[in-house]
């Protein structure tokens, strides 16, 4: 037996004391690195977070940050920027080029990560997925699953600062069931999902910013009581608010950039600790116009004005009476002047946005047709109703070539459809309420799919009868699935919070506009524009006023 064989009396041979211990020099090293690198573990940063800006893309004095705003935010050194979803969709300025526009916007304002709200989703996950390769930053939600496990977006990402390292991963609850259903996705429990990010980033993260765009507290705080995480970040919302759980702090920014979360995070060996406030205008000066920010601010909106003579289809459709229905405004010149010069299809655009456009208190051929436009859109999530009220209109729709920037200027720019789930009795109270000051019009709704009678003079709650939706009588107990405009919506308490019961569509310009394209869904104007654009149901009444 050689010597470097020979048994030690503990039974292990000398080459193997001898790896052993080389192992443990090894070890110890890399203890001692990881000190003399990194002595404190220790670094102060701020995270700037924005959320639900849905196209307020321009600092207003008072009202909005817009991007240049946010942007503003990022100086100095250690700045995260990062968006809590609910940027790309909700308006007209925000869906420009399926939503490019905006991501180079936050191209140029530095943004490092944004997990998708609801509105994000409104030209479809694969729209949505082919933006990642257009986007300087990770798109996170690490709860949405391909078929074969794999996540569609990015799980996590992990950003360094002066040594301490941070992990940024998100959750959201924006994509409905049935469209994951569709496109093979499957949605993962968010605690369990983001429970499963933090252990792919290992041990070396010293703390966890979680992008959460789900509304459900309870999930929201037990993700907040995960281990290593110290801020949840929640969707944007009319008032911004902060609240702690445990170790963490729970944050959510202002609505429309309204304002900015501010996070001042400070990481230690030992724990790392939040800070919020919140930034609006009142905080910032008007920033400076030579910004790429602004740049890519100005091109999009360029990009805007571009489209708006672009020639989407040819309709042909009832004209409006003018001797009937009470007005509550007159059609002001403006308003005549903006609409489409059917010689030449010339359109201003900025005069109908500023016209003040007659309010019925009837249906009119505009309503029905903008209403039928609305099922079309919600067909394939089996939309068979629709109602917008006749106010959100802002002009008449006229036969002959229409263009974009008619069929956007018919509307408020950050007006958009969402698809809901509602019961009968529901849908009928909607409809009660809108007669609560008739005759005065502001209420008033157009409607498709829908045909019922108003008794005047009696009260509200017993005035609507004979409701039939799809042909059929309403049932107050059965769940319908209608569209409705966003404001509807958040009057009677149906908007996007509602998880499972509503999905945002697009803003009713591009609903409008891909009705009249054929781009629209099972009923859009693909037909009708081989038929110069004549409406596809009967013209008998929907709306029976007696």
């Amino acid at each position: 037996m050689g010597k470097t064989d020979r048994i030690l009396s503990g039974g292990i041979t000398r080459r193997r004391k001898i790896v052993i211990l080389i192992l443990l020099l090894i070890v110890i090293a890399a203890v001692f690195a990881q000190i003399i690198f990194r002595p404190d573990r220790k670094a102060d940063l701020k995270v700037v977070v924005s959320g639900g800006v849905q196209g307020r893309l321009t600092y207003e004095k008072g009202r909005s940050l817009g991007y240049e705003g946010i942007s503003s935010l990022k100086t100095g050194r250690n700045v995260l920027l990062l968006d809590a979803g609910d940027c790309l969709g909700g308006s007209e300025s925000a869906e420009t080029g399926e939503g490019l526009g905006v991501i180079n916007i936050m191209n140029q304002a530095g943004y490092d990560a944004m997990v998708p709200g609801r509105l994000d989703f409104v030209y479809g996950t694969d729209a949505l997925g082919k933006l990642r390769s257009q986007s300087h930053f990770p798109i996170i939600a690490a709860n949405i699953k391909e078929a074969s496990g794999r996540s569609y977006f990015e799980d996590y990402t992990i950003m360094n600062v002066d040594g301490v390292r941070i992990g940024l991963t998100g959750v959201t609850g924006a994509l409905s069931s049935e469209t994951a259903k569709s496109e093979d996705l499957t949605i993962e429990d968010p605690s369990r999902a983001v429970e499963e990010a933090i252990k792919k980033m290992g041990r070396n993260v010293d703390a966890v910013i979680v992008l959460a765009n789900i509304y459900d507290d309870a999930e929201l705080s037990q993700i907040a009581s995960l281990d290593n995480v110290a801020a949840v970040i929640q969707p944007a919302s009319d008032k911004a608010s902060k609240k702690k759980k445990g170790s963490a702090l729970i944050v959510s920014p202002g609505r429309y950039g309204s304002s900015a979360a501010v996070l001042d995070v400070n990481v230690t060996r030992d724990k790392a600790s939040v800070k919020a406030s919140f930034a609006d205008t009142s905080d910032i000066s008007e920033p400076e116009k030579d910004s790429s920010t602004r740049q890519a601010v100005e091109k999009c909106l360029a990009d805007m004005q571009d489209k708006a003579s672009e020639k989407i289809g040819t309709i042909k459709i009832s004209q409006e009476k003018t001797d009937a229905g009470l007005e509550t405004e007159a059609v002001t010149e403006a308003e005549t002047a903006a609409q489409t010069d059917e010689s030449s299809g010339e359109t201003s655009q900025s005069e109908t946005k500023t016209a003040k456009a007659a309010v019925h208190n009837e249906e009119t051929p505009t309503g029905d047709y903008v209403a039928d436009a609305m099922v079309a859109a919600g067909s394939k999530y089996g939309v068979k109703a629709a109602l917008i009220k006749d106010s959100d209109i802002k002009g008449t729709l006229r036969s002959g070539d229409v263009y974009r920037g008619d069929l956007n200027a018919l509307f408020d720019d950050d007006l958009y459809m969402v698809v809901c789930r509602i019961t009968g009795g529901q849908l009928r109270n909607i409809l009660e309420d809108s007669f609560r000051d008739f005759p005065k019009a502001a209420d008033f709704l157009q409607v498709s799919g829908l045909t019922f009678t108003y008794q005047s003079g009696t009260d509200i709650g017993s005035s609507v009868s004979d409701v039939t939706i799809d042909f059929r009588e309403l049932q107050d107990a059965q769940t319908y699935t209608v569209a409705l405009t966003s404001d509807i919506a958040k009057s009677f308490g149906l908007d996007s919070k509602n998880s499972g019961k509503t999905i945002p569509m697009m803003s009713m310009g591009n609903t409008l506009c891909s009705y009249v394209s054929g781009r629209g869904g099972s009923q859009s104007a693909e037909a009708e524009t081989s038929a110069e654009g004549e409406s596809s149901e009967d013209e008998s009444e929907r709306i029976n006023i007696q």
